[in-house]
């Protein structure tokens, strides 16, 4: 069990710090040693992790029980998602998202802190089949994503001069979307669920921003389908998280 949980903490951690590292890192020598050697460790992590939950007997597997300090870190970090959201939705001029972000926010809010979760406080992060299934997806084909990337946007940079080389932020955004894949599907707590949808929101609300064809030019074209995308994926996380937090309500008492 202790050794599930040292990989769980390397398949949701390892992704956030090689996006920070990313961040600051501008050598092409270092990205690739950092990209290559992040996917490498992922995978591996993965297929150890898958090995040893169908090895053993226990097919559900809980981690991290609900509540205490952990938990408001994540409310604290949620409401910063929230107000780093409506920054680059108004920025980006998305004044939907900044709504839709501020309503998911206070309902996350009202349903830790409102009486509305149950007593018996459930495990933060979960661990079944299916999960295992989509751990070993997202570290497979997620992790080869960023390593075709590399060379892809050297040799479209080496050759494309005019255009404005934003490679730490792209390959940045490219491992927190990772983080928080793992993290989502891990997820067994509606705090938990919404701190990794908000994790998302930063990588679609600028997608249309991030094509080099479109930066640069005298003309910036829209761009329809990962505009769509984000508007999709972001009204269908907070519709989600409406049903949850609706689902979750306690029964009224029968009167008597």
């Amino acid at each position: 069990m202790e050794q599930m949980q040292i990989l769980l903490a390397i398949l949701v951690l390892l992704p956030f710090v090689s996006a920070l590292l990313l961040a600051l890192c501008g050598s092409d020598r270092m990205r690739r040693l950092i990209v290559y050697g992040s996917a490498g460790v992922l995978m591996i992590s993965a297929v150890a992790f898958a090995v040893c939950f169908f090895s053993g007997e226990n097919l559900q597997l809980r981690f991290l029980q609900s509540g205490g300090i952990i938990d408001h870190t994540m409310l604290a970090l949620e409401a910063g998602f929230a107000v780093l959201i409506t920054v680059l939705s108004i920025k980006y001029r998305r004044y939907y998202v900044a709504v839709l972000s501020i309503v998911q926010t206070v309902l996350t809010f009202v349903y830790e802190l409102g009486g509305y979760k149950p007593a018996v406080q459930p495990y933060n992060l979960f661990a079944d089949q299916l999960t295992v299934i989509m751990v070993l997806i997202i570290a497979v084909v997620g992790t080869l994503i960023t390593v075709y990337a590399v060379g892809y946007m050297r040799d479209y940079h080496s050759h494309h001069k005019e255009y404005t080389d934003r490679r730490r932020f792209f390959f940045a955004m490219l491992y927190v979307f990772l983080g928080a894949m793992f993290g989502l599907v891990l997820s067994n707590s509606l705090l938990w669920l919404y701190f990794f949808l908000g994790d998302h929101q930063p990588c679609v609300l600028p997608a249309d921003r991030l094509h080099p064809h479109q930066r640069g030019g005298a003309k910036q074209l829209p761009c329809p389908v990962d505009e769509s995308a984000g508007r999709t994926w972001i009204c269908s996380s907070h519709l989600l998280g409406r049903g949850a937090l609706w689902s979750h309500r306690p029964a009224k008492p029968d009167p008597v």
